[in-house]
């Protein structure tokens, strides 16, 4: 299973995000996360026998930038250590749960709701001096729905252009 969520809500840097916009926030980009897993811990767990590859697909910046995104990476930060717990409770369901944290990535939602100064911000302090493609992530989610990463859980894969190693 692939659970992927995330939301973006423009907002002024000067003021903190209304009620309404932090719970819309924690309700897709982590409550949602946890809902999908519970959902579908349901039909794994009871089929012990079977093996089952649970990750999710999560966007989440280890170090951002921007001022006004606390709440969003608090959320995401939530996802990070759900993974982790929930890789120690699952792993005698033999069910892996990992997580794919990719650095700037060129989606819709990014090009439009981000000024252009931004997007020229995030890739020039991003060693590769640009943002991710979606398509650079599938190599990871290949690799943990692989036997090669078979003796892999608990963890949290970053695919971001080097953006952490600095």
């Amino acid at each position: 299973m692939i659970n992927n969520a995330g939301v973006w809500h423009s907002r002024s840097r000067r003021k903190p995000p209304p009620k309404n916009t932090l719970i819309s926030w924690l309700n897709t980009d982590l409550k949602g996360v946890f809902y999908c897993c519970q959902a579908a811990s349901k039909i794994m767990i009871p089929k012990k026998e079977r093996q089952y590859h649970q990750h999710r697909l999560d966007v989440w910046h280890r170090r951002q930038l921007s001022p006004e995104t606390a709440h969003y990476n608090a959320a995401k930060a939530g996802v990070i250590l759900l993974t982790k717990c929930l890789a120690i409770e699952w792993v005698g369901y033999n069910i892996r749960v990992n997580c794919i944290s990719p650095g700037y990535t060129r989606t819709e939602m990014t090009v439009k709701l981000s000024a252009p100064e931004m997007i020229k911000q995030w890739e020039s302090l991003t060693p590769m001096k640009r943002m991710a493609d979606p398509q650079e992530l599938c190599g990871a989610a290949v690799y943990l729905a692989s036997d090669a990463a078979s003796f892999t859980t608990g963890s949290d894969i970053i695919v971001d252009g080097g953006y952490t190693a600095m």
